[in-house]
């Protein structure tokens, strides 16, 4: 009947056809470098911060930017490993220095790479975002614990105190 097809093609979305045009584009091959063995060796180390002298490095803030940041670790077999790496790659090196350009300098700043690091504060408008995400997802988070507010309503503005739920999440501090 006419009045099927005029309501079938109301609800039927519109067909769209598209045409694929392929261009005969002329490209250079892709270029591969090949490395030997000691050239990409030297590279790795290079890269590593373990080229050099240890003796004759430049200061620390300029070894870290090299190698990126340096991962925080509280083993301490023999020192910190932080400690170990930095020593390593500067042989003037002393823990308390480490300390200084986080805490005074400030040239640095604390941030979770894939563990607690270290990270040069040039490197900071790249990682700005990471603390929007972050803050959004707490953000939804806490709406979805306390919708409308329900808790401040019913507490006067105060949240209960929550006993840890087992013995690993004894923190002292409410949820």
């Amino acid at each position: 009947t006419p009045n099927a097809d005029a309501n079938h093609a109301r609800k039927s979305p519109p067909r769209r056809e598209f045409s694929l045009v392929l261009c005969a584009v002329e490209m250079p091959p892709p270029m591969m470098l090949l490395l030997t063995n000691h050239d990409a060796k030297r590279l790795f180390l290079h890269t590593h911060g373990l080229a050099q002298d240890p003796s004759l490095a430049a200061d620390l803030g300029t070894t870290i930017r090299q190698i990126g940041f340096v991962q925080l670790d509280s083993i301490n077999t023999l020192a910190r490993a932080h400690d170990m790496i930095l020593w390593s790659r500067q042989r003037s090196y002393l823990p308390h220095m480490l300390k200084d350009l986080l805490e005074q300098d400030r040239s640095l700043f604390e941030h979770w790479t894939h563990d607690a690091s270290v990270i040069p504060m040039e490197f900071f408008p790249h990682w700005r975002h990471r603390f929007t995400d972050h803050q959004a997802r707490l953000d939804a988070k806490k709406k979805r614990r306390n919708p409308d507010g329900v808790c401040g309503q019913l507490c006067g503005g105060h949240r209960p105190y929550h006993p840890p739920r087992s013995c690993h999440d004894a923190s002292p501090w409410p949820r």
